[in-house]
């Protein structure tokens, strides 16, 4: 899978470039770029004068270098070394590797193609039918195709059944029940195949893999702490619990610290920002034109958590709760609250020095919220009512959510009209992946008040806080 995005890079990336060294390092560069990894214009420049510093003819050194400018951190070093092998393959190995690409890519053209006339046939009988085919997006085209034989003999048993009542011939109606039949499959498949990546099998390219969102999937680290740094926080847990609380216990004490350290960095003239400044000399020739300054950080006052525990967000919810109690060193007072028909106060459960798995497991069998439907202005009147209090002008305010509440413009209107308006900042933490976000009415409703940000990975939650704190 790796191997397959990074030669699906250098497709892109590199084709036609010269073999001169300025462009083939530009083009690595881009190619870690379309990866994840944040590298650009400075990065690049350190590359250069690293190069200039070590012998071109050894490998080794080249690697370590570029490795040293390029990377930042164990994993992104991991996927440096493996890009890094992938684009300097002798050529003919990597025009073989990449004509192997093209077959692969041309085969899977060719099963969509067949998989698009399968299901057209399928719908045929329908009222407009073939038509609301040419709707379905190519990832729900590809969940089909990916499909064994036995799982689409039922598919088309169970359209074929559906023929046969007269009630549910209307088009778009058989069109809706294809499109979410379609996309269970291919969340299903993809379960899978992040299980199996988990328990180390190796991946090959697969039409389900070809369609997955950029970035770096969890399969793509071979330690599992950065594995699960980068899995779906639902997936957790079934994991080693002593391993996520590690993980939780490690990420959380980077943040505070990084929370607590006595300068950020600052337009207005302070104290001298001496590595920022030495770093823009470089485009300079080592004249410092440009100076960076450092101020004193502002330490977040207060922070009230408002964690969604409904249905489909009770699994995500003991992972949210410890992780914003992990950073008690690093913040204020902490508020929080868990709500899904009306909301309740948690806060007392998590004093410091209290074991956290006795505390959530004792929150869970007190709390009347835990598993029900969501209702989120039910909740927000609530607390609007109740408490107040919690609402001051220096909180930052967390909504952990997927949006989807009954009620949703009743509780954007309180949102907007009310809740906003007393605290100092509010961001929306949502689980739900962002390609998923534009078929969601709820995003909709909320997304224009207030800033709102993908959190289903260990690593999106800390990469959001580092943000909005």
């Amino acid at each position: 899978m790796l191997e397959h995005q990074i030669l699906q890079a250098i497709k892109t990336t590199a084709a036609g470039q010269p073999a001169l060294l300025p462009h083939q390092l530009t083009a690595l560069v881009h190619i870690l770029r379309q990866l994840g990894l944040k590298c650009g214009t400075a990065e690049l420049l350190d590359a250069v004068q690293a190069l200039a510093r070590v012998d071109l003819l050894q490998r080794p050194q080249v690697k370590y270098a570029l490795k040293a400018c390029l990377a930042k951190g164990p994993a992104e070093g991991q996927l440096f070394e493996a890009v890094f092998d992938t684009f300097f393959l002798p050529p003919p190995e990597l025009a073989r590797r990449l004509a192997e690409l093209e077959r692969q890519e041309q085969e899977t053209r060719w099963q969509l193609l067949n998989a698009r006339q399968e299901l057209a046939q399928v719908m045929e009988s329908f009222s407009g039918g073939p038509e609301q085919v040419q709707n379905l997006t190519d990832e729900q085209i590809m969940a089909y195709a990916a499909l064994p034989e036995p799982a689409r003999d039922n598919f088309r048993q169970t359209m074929e059944r559906m023929r046969a009542n007269p009630v549910n011939d209307p088009g778009r109606l058989i069109s809706q029940v294809l499109q979410a039949a379609l996309n269970y499959w291919r969340y299903y498949l993809l379960k899978q195949q992040e299980q199996q990546a988990l328990v180390g099998d190796e991946q090959s390219p697969s039409l389900l893999g070809a369609g997955q969102p950029g970035g770096l999937p969890a399969l793509f680290y071979r330690h599992p702490q950065d594995r699960l740094y980068h899995s779906d926080l639902a997936g957790l847990a079934s994991s080693d619990p002593a391993q996520v609380r590690l993980l939780l216990q490690r990420v959380t004490r980077r943040l505070a610290a990084a929370l607590t350290r006595r300068y950020r960095r600052s337009r207005a003239r302070g104290a001298l920002d001496y590595r920022r400044t030495m770093r823009a000399s470089i485009a300079h020739g080592g004249v410092p034109l440009k100076l960076h300054y450092l101020a004193r950080r502002r330490r977040p006052a207060r922070l009230l958590l408002i964690c969604d525990v409904s249905a489909s967000m009770a699994r995500y919810a003991t992972f949210v709760l410890q992780f914003i109690y992990g950073l008690s060193s690093g913040v204020g007072q902490i508020d929080s609250f868990v709500f899904s028909e009306d909301i309740e106060a948690v806060g007392e459960y998590f004093r410091r020095g209290r074991d956290f798995a006795t505390a959530v497991l004792e929150a869970v069998n007190n709390s009347r919220q835990w598993g029900k439907t969501t209702h989120l202005a039910a909740a927000l009147e609530t607390l609007w009512q109740e408490r107040r209090d919690v609402l001051q002008p220096d909180t930052l305010l967390l909504i952990y959510s997927d949006t989807k509440t009954v009620a949703a413009p009743a509780a954007a209107a309180l949102l907007a009209e009310k809740i906003l308006k007393r605290v100092k900042q509010a961001v929306w933490l949502n689980p739900l992946p962002e390609e998923q976000w534009p078929r969601e009415q709820t995003v909709a409703v909320f997304r224009p008040l207030l800033p709102m940000y993908e959190c289903r990975t260990v690593a999106q939650l800390e990469k959001a806080l580092r943000k909005v704190l």
